[in-house]
């Protein structure tokens, strides 16, 4: 939160219902928290969104062309995620338990001004958005298994 506050940028940090938002502590100019609310809809009115990278996120990010600074901390799976989206050059990943304010300050940074990340992200949306998607493809499976 520190990290785009000294960027003068507004955050929204996304929490489960369950958490306690004071266990937060202060909380620096511009930076909201946001309760029990579902990801996918918070995606469509964000520039960039800073997460662990998995697979749901991810999807959803690239579904409305977000792009993505992944913070992992040694999960196998979402470290192959994470590596996966910064090779097709979707976001950055920062790996560690020891990511500091400053280095994700210069992911923010870095991922806000590349043209070519923007442009990555945006492919990756339209290829998404063309998918048959979920229902498609469990009417597929289901007409396969009928035959």
């Amino acid at each position: 939160m520190r990290a785009v506050a000294e960027l003068g940028w507004h955050s929204v940090v996304a929490l489960l219902k369950d958490a306690d938002p004071k266990s937060l502590g202060p909380l620096p100019p511009g930076t909201d928290i946001v309760q029990d609310y579902p990801t996918i809809l918070a995606l469509a009115h964000v520039d960039l969104v800073i997460c662990l990278g998995g697979m749901g996120t991810s999807m959803e990010a690239m579904y409305h062309g977000v792009p993505l600074l992944m913070v992992t901390h040694g999960d196998g799976e979402g470290e192959l995620y994470a590596a996966n989206c910064e090779k097709h050059g979707l976001g950055i990943h920062l790996k560690g338990t020891s990511v500091t304010s400053d280095e994700i300050k210069n992911g923010l940074a870095a991922i806000s001004e590349s043209e070519e990340i923007k442009a990555h992200v945006k492919s990756m949306q339209d290829k998404v958005k063309r998918s048959a998607g979920a229902e498609e493809a469990v009417n597929w499976i289901e007409t396969a298994q009928c035959l």
